[in-house]
């Protein structure tokens, strides 16, 4: 089999591909990674999400570690990604692995590494992984050191959480209590953010509240298609509805009233209660199938925008790099100025219960004075099923379109990831394959939905 690391890490199907003995593979793969950078006498931290088997792939990949002499800090329970990427700066660790498929169906799961820098690997880290797992098992029945390294057990939480303090004002949400209603998935994110925001006093109600490894027979994804039953209960009570994915790095908001707010909005609401209210100045950083939003926002408030690659770890390379104000991704990953470079979905719905608390407004109120401002911005992604061969099929003949697509002047072909199509108008669409799943993805955006459905009829008529 070929071991591959995605947009977010190896993921494969529970008993086929990602079995015991394979996880065993990577994790020695990550060991050599690990003391060839010299980061291995750091310790390492592994955590797992609420998968099926994956406290005992986290046990299976710790052991590994420890008899290669690596120290291992290992949770009792199932925790969200960011507390790992978190524990890594408060332990001073070497890196983390972290047992998770994130927003995959139940019958994956995947292992993510963590380098010491906190974000996502980068791809030269993964291409080495990679290179030396080729090498673990052409050497598979050698002895392995007599050193071994300890593993303790570690509760990621309450440093975690002191941290947030710095980044969400806790006083106001103790002075402007809500009650929001939140659906952790019967993932990962159960038992921590209600907690947060019982402490400080809110009403919170938690669907979906017990370890479920099937997800109700749901993707753990917390999308519009998935969050029907907290949309049902925002429609009759509540002031904001909360929701994160398998492994709580990403989020879902939906409005009072039971409307979805999508991750592209959440970014501009965000962005702009950063700026005008907190007063904070810094590189907005977006992945280029994320919303021109955020480049209007950039412009009016005068600062700088980069894009990059689809991956957090491009977005999560950039905030540190250029001290990044906020950072998104529309798939609904976030961070921003003051967290670590790694998507966190209750560092977001925490913000977002913040900026409820200060301003009292529905998040739809917040959204048209940005329109007022920018203008209308339509968005939609459509997922293609394809097999590998057929991918670069796709990208070639997008690529061969000429001067215009659906009657609309192309200004700019865009090949940082897949093939973006940037118009005349403002409009844009991309094609790119998914670095984890046999599909394409189409991203479009337009400033009337005229323009969207035209755009989105031309591509499915092309492919």
């Amino acid at each position: 089999m070929k071991f591959k690391f995605g947009t977010d890490g190896w993921r494969a199907v529970i008993a086929d591909e990602f079995t015991f003995a394979n996880v065993r593979i990577v994790a020695e793969a990550i060991s050599l990674f690990m003391k060839e950078k010299g980061t291995a006498d750091r310790g390492a931290v592994v955590g797992y999400d609420a998968r099926f088997l994956s406290p005992e792939f986290a046990i299976a990949v710790a052991d590994v570690l420890s008899s290669n002499g690596i120290d291992v800090y290992l949770p009792e329970r199932d925790v969200p990604t960011p507390f790992i990427a978190f524990s890594i700066k408060e332990l001073n660790a070497g890196g983390a692995v972290m047992i998770t498929a994130s927003h995959n169906p139940p019958i994956y799961s995947g292992i993510k590494f963590i380098p010491e820098y906190i974000h996502p690997a980068l791809p030269d880290v993964t291409d080495r992984i990679e290179e030396l797992i080729k090498f673990v098992r052409r050497r598979r029945k050698e002895k392995k050191e007599a050193i071994k390294g300890k593993i303790q057990r570690f509760d990621p939480f309450p440093s975690y959480r002191k941290h947030l303090e710095n980044v969400i004002d806790f006083s106001l949400l103790r002075k402007n209590p809500h009650y929001a209603i939140y659906d952790p998935l019967y993932a990962s994110g159960r038992g921590f953010l209600d907690e947060i925001l019982r402490d400080v006093g809110w009403k919170v109600e938690v669907l979906h509240n017990v370890r479920n490894p099937l997800f109700g027979e749901m993707l753990p994804d917390p999308s519009e298609g998935n969050l029907l039953e907290l949309r049902e209960k925002m429609r009759k009570e509540g002031d904001i509805g909360l929701s994160t994915d398998g492994d709580a790095d990403r989020f879902g908001i939906v409005d009072r009233g039971g409307d979805f707010i999508t991750p592209n909005e959440v970014f501009a609401i965000a962005l702009k209660y950063l700026v005008e209210e907190k007063k904070l100045r810094g590189v907005i950083v977006r992945s280029v199938a994320t919303t021109s939003m955020l480049d209007s926002l950039a412009k009016l408030y005068d600062l700088p925008l980069k894009e990059v690659p689809v991956g957090f770890k491009f977005v999560g390379k950039a905030m540190k790099d250029e001290e990044g104000l906020l950072g998104g991704e529309e798939s609904g990953g976030m961070t921003i100025k003051g967290h670590i470079p790694e998507k966190d979905g209750v560092l977001a719905c925490l913000l977002i219960c913040e900026i409820c608390a200060k301003w009292g407004k529905t998040l739809k109120e917040i959204l048209e004075e940005i329109y007022a401002r920018i203008g209308r911005f339509f968005f939609q992604r459509v997922d293609i099923p394809v097999e590998e061969k057929g991918k670069m099929k796709m990208l070639r003949a997008l690529k061969r379109v000429g001067s215009s697509f659906a009657g609309m002047k192309i200004r700019e072909i865009n090949e940082m990831d897949g093939i973006k199509l940037n118009f005349e108008d403002g409009s844009w669409l991309l094609l790119r394959p998914s670095g984890t799943e046999p599909i394409m993805r189409c991203y479009i955006e337009s400033h009337s939905e005229e323009n969207l459905s035209l755009l989105r009829e031309e591509i499915e008529k092309m492919l």
